[in-house]
């Protein structure tokens, strides 16, 4: 007994009250089959059929009832409400109707709204004549009940209907409008992609509810795909470099016209995000549809991680290049520790999977905080910046680098350069657990690199003071291949720097560079002489290590390094 777009918590309540007071009556007449018709523009349309609708297969729910129907004469008058046989009534034994669908007995009471209108009627026929009357007050008594829960299935009724025309309307012309949300990178903080989301014009203004509408009334795919087409148009306005993300649910990230969305456009820059909280009703084919995606440059982003269904089933069948942490987990993660362990646990995850993870609703500064330490790999929200129309905004904000296990790092600003450079290197080896670490000046005018500071001191493969040319150095090697560090200096890097034969196996080289400009100052070096890994967690800390040099040195013109220069 479903009715068109009746698909809310509230409308499955009346229908499973609707559906149990016929089932009720049909019992308590023994009867074959119990209806109930609504009275529209003069005609009685059967709206619920409860019981033997094979027997009875020409009174389906949703079509007219007949005309020269029983229920039509007693609410003329010209038929009682009871026909315990139908072939010894003079009327009801020479319709058609009679012998065609072969009645032999017939109960109905008219159906009363609560301003006292006639709606319509509730009804019941056999194939077998009754023995005795049924008990009339109660059949009336459920004929009321039926009555106010039918009037409340009307109004839910002409609520979908008028949802789907405005969905319909918004669809066929396009009444959708998209901003877009910057995704930033943790360690840069530059705005590595956006996420499109849609806004209308019409009321009601919330997406959510847009959405939720256009899925009570099965629109949603329409809606999503109108929201996907109107994002796609933005993409050639956004910056080279800065990818697009759009949502779907796994229903049309399976869809034929998705694909042809994404084959139409530059889609080695776009991301599918799939919801967790939709449930998947074919892995198999979802996982297909992604496979064909991802053959033209297409990446996948599971959405709302740790909110939904599968959880880490979910992700591991998919196995996304995006992990997107839910808005729950981030919103108050600097103070519960459940909340900091789920994220960290999903950024190791994410790691494992060759995935990267982005945290959705970061509000304040002490999240933002928190998601550094969690070592996530980018973050949006109002924080950082709020959706919005093109050109991107500039990011404003900045973690604070300092903190390492939610305890500031003292350097010791107010000390002199050289006890404050060598806190920093101290703080390196600490974070990193390389050997040891020291700070370069670059001279590019003259090709020429300076080892300024070396901690601990007393290293034979390196001393302070030791100025080599920038094209030996391993800085250069690093800088060419595109890398900050390598745990295999022979694999990943050109051999002939000043660093053969002296047994450095894992390297590590964060520019120094200038705030304002970006120019490059020097480096901040570390080195061991075993295979060692460095999370992206330690390389976020000795970036900001890194930013607190050059701040240093731009602030207080420091000499070791502006007369090198």
């Amino acid at each position: 007994m479903n009715v068109d777009g009746m698909q809310s918590s509230e409308g499955k309540q009346v229908e499973l009250l609707y559906s149990r007071l016929l089932d009720i009556l049909r019992q308590e007449l023994k009867m074959d089959i119990v209806w109930v018709s609504e009275l529209v523009s003069g005609q009685h349309v059967i709206r619920a059929v409860s019981g033997d609708d094979i027997v009875f297969k020409e009174i389906p729910e949703g079509i007219e009832a007949y005309d020269g129907s029983y229920c039509e004469r007693v609410l003329a008058g010209e038929l009682p409400s009871v026909i315990r046989n139908a072939q010894e009534n003079p009327i009801a034994s020479v319709l058609p109707i009679t012998d065609r669908l072969q009645i032999g007995s017939y109960v109905g009471v008219p159906i009363m709204r609560t301003d006292g209108a006639l709606h319509g009627m509730l009804a019941s026929i056999s194939r077998t004549p009754l023995s005795q009357d049924p008990p009339l007050g109660v059949l009336k008594m459920i004929a009321k009940a039926v009555g106010e829960v039918s009037e409340r299935r009307s109004e839910q009724r002409n609520l979908a209907e008028a949802k789907r025309s405005r969905i319909q309307k918004t669809i066929a012309e396009k009444r959708l409008g998209i901003v877009l949300q910057p995704i930033v990178n943790l360690s840069t903080m530059q705005i590595i992609g956006v996420e499109a989301l849609s806004r209308f014009t019409d009321p009601p203004a919330r997406p959510d509810i847009w959405f939720a509408d256009a899925m009570e009334v099965g629109l949603e795919e329409e809606l999503e795909l109108l929201s996907i087409e109107c994002a796609l148009q933005h993409l050639p306005m956004i910056p080279d470099g800065i990818y697009l993300s759009v949502n779907a649910s796994p229903k049309v990230a399976c869809s034929e016209a998705l694909a042809k969305l994404f084959e139409a456009s530059d889609s080695a820059r776009l991301v599918l995000e799939v919801t967790e909280q939709s449930s998947v009703s074919s892995y198999n084919e979802l996982v297909s549809a992604i496979a064909r995606l991802r053959t033209i440059g297409v990446r996948l982003a599971v959405d709302d991680a740790g909110a939904g269904y599968a959880s880490f089933s979910h992700i591991l069948a998919l196995q996304p290049e995006i992990i997107k942490l839910d808005i729950n987990l981030t919103r108050n993660l600097d103070q519960d520790p459940v909340r900091f362990s789920l994220a960290e646990a999903l950024a190791s995850f994410a790691k494992r999977l060759g995935s990267h993870l982005v945290a959705e609703g970061v509000e304040t500064q002490a999240e933002l905080d928190a998601l550094l330490r969690v070592d996530a790999y980018a973050v949006q929200g109002y924080l950082t910046a709020r959706p919005g129309p093109l050109p991107l905004p500039k990011i404003e904000v900045k973690p604070n680098w300092s903190i390492v296990d939610g305890t500031p790092i003292t350097i010791g600003e107010t000390l002199t350069f050289e006890i404050f450079a060598r806190n920093i290197l101290k703080e390196v080896v600490r974070e990193s657990s390389l050997d040891f670490a020291y700070i370069t000046v670059l001279s590019p005018s003259e090709d020429k690199l300076l080892h300024l500071f070396v901690e601990p001191q007393g290293i034979e493969v390196l001393t302070e003071g030791l100025v080599i040319p920038w094209g030996e150095s391993l800085c250069i090697r690093c800088r060419d291949a595109g890398l900050v560090w390598t745990p295999d200096i022979e694999d990943d890097l050109i051999s002939g720097s000043y660093a053969d034969g002296k047994g450095v196996r894992t390297y590590l080289s964060m520019p120094i560079r200038t705030p304002a400009n970006h120019s490059t100052l020097g480096t901040l070096c570390a080195v061991a002489f075993e295979h060692r890994y460095l999370s992206e967690r330690v390389l976020g800390r000795i970036e900001g290590l890194a930013r607190q040099v050059a701040d240093r040195v731009v602030r207080d013109g420091v000499s070791e390094f502006l007369e090198f220069v």
